[in-house]
């Protein structure tokens, strides 16, 4: 079996050059941890965003988004649903990347009720340009939706989204 030794590897044109394919080159987290409340018919921001700039235009993006507290506030159930989308910013251009299907985070249909957003998505952007994820939400019916709920110890739960990048 043969070995290979050595004490740094560097690219030719820069050290940043250096890429194995499928291999994570950079991490980005974004947090918001501020309770919101929603009952647009159309997507609309939570706040939550990370912005990140690949190394390479072969490059993918895991997203990994995930939102506690969720759902419907007490006395807003009247036939409320909502939706969650991650949308991209690149270059004041928004485009959807991801849905969540209707009523993503809902644990019921009873007030109050509150679950838990979770999206993971492989974007291929095949771009170099600085990208922006956002986590959107809209809400159907004539309900309200809340983002982030505090729990009754009035206990504020954080969103968080995570952006990898992956050598293509």
């Amino acid at each position: 079996m043969s070995k290979i030794y050595v004490d740094e590897i560097a690219g030719i044109a820069s050290a940043d050059t250096v890429a194995i394919p499928g291999h994570v080159i950079q991490v980005v987290q974004g947090t918001y941890a501020t309770e919101t409340d929603s009952n647009n018919s159309s997507f609309t921001d939570t706040g939550l965003t990370a912005t990140i700039t690949p190394s390479s235009a072969s490059s993918k993006i895991l997203i990994s988004v995930t939102a506690p507290g969720c759902g419907m506030p007490n006395g807003s159930n009247t036939g409320a649903y909502g939706s969650y989308r991650v949308a991209s910013v690149i270059g004041g251009t928004t485009s959807e990347v991801v849905i969540a299907a209707p009523q993503q985070g809902y644990t019921g249909t009873a007030d109050g009720d509150f679950g838990v957003v979770a999206i993971n998505y492989l974007d291929s952007p095949a771009t170099t340009s600085a990208i922006e994820y956002k986590l959107q939400n809209r809400t159907g019916g004539s309900g309200t939706q809340r983002f982030l709920a505090e729990d009754q110890s009035a206990n504020q739960p954080t969103g968080t989204i995570i952006l990898m990048e992956i050598a293509g």
